[in-house]
């Protein structure tokens, strides 16, 4: 095993890695010399920083989406629906920063780390420790999924299975008992997803399967099938 940059590699990592800092330096701040204008400056590029980084990662899953949808139309080999695209759902812009914020966050963790009154135990509060890390087998690895109904829609869970370093997200397929079998549904790192299908008028069974993805790849094997009977 080998220690890792205090700094994460993979992008979302290195985004919630930032969040993690913004969340929970709130009451180390005075104590580690670290003034309200910086405080306020790393949480403006930790926002920033998420909502690019979730933007571009829906935008290449909604891409993955259409490509499917373009092979199947040419080649015939799926089911060629527009429909079975799921919904491009982008999140509320937040105000932009200056470029070059990793420099600035390392520069903010040094100060944060050269404080007399700094500790291990703060340190893993700000996510800012070097950890070991061992690769996982990829062969053997799947998703847990869940479903429940929640208001009126189908609600979707899943977990990394600890090893959400090595992971960059989740591809999900639902069934809806149509004849269509498993389509594409959405491409995400968010442990729990909305589907937002209607509901059909009369009762059916739907399905919900997912697999891991590194890169433009799936990773391990497909999860258990969770299945809910819709309208509950």
């Amino acid at each position: 095993m080998a220690k890792s940059d205090l700094m994460n590699k993979r992008e979302i990592l290195f985004a919630e890695q930032m969040l993690t800092f913004k969340e929970n330096i709130g009451t180390h701040a005075a104590s580690l010399g670290l003034t309200p204008a910086q405080v306020a400056a790393q949480a403006a590029d930790a926002d920033y920083y998420y909502y690019v980084v979730m933007g571009h990662n829906m935008v290449q899953n909604h891409a993955r989406a259409w490509t499917v949808l373009k092979k199947s139309l040419r080649g015939g080999k799926k089911p060629a629906v527009t429909g079975d695209l799921p919904a491009l759902d982008l999140p509320a812009p937040v105000p932009a920063v200056a470029p070059g914020l990793e420099r600035r966050f390392r520069t903010l963790v040094r100060m944060v780390k050269a404080s007399d009154n700094y500790n291990q135990i703060i340190g893993n509060q700000l996510n800012i420790e070097a950890v070991d890390h061992a690769a996982p087998d990829y062969a053997t690895l799947a998703p847990k999924i869940t479903v429940k109904i929640i208001s009126g829609r189908a609600e979707i869970g899943w977990d990394w299975q600890g090893h959400r370093a090595f992971l960059d997200l989740v591809q999900l397929e639902a069934d809806r008992s149509d004849g269509k079998g498993f389509v594409p549904l959405v491409y995400s790192t968010k442990r729990c997803y909305t589907d937002k299908t209607p509901f059909p008028a009369d009762p059916v069974r739907w399905r919900y399967r997912g697999i891991y993805r590194v890169g433009d790849g799936q990773v391990g094997k497909w999860s258990n099938i969770a299945s809910v009977t819709v309208p509950p």
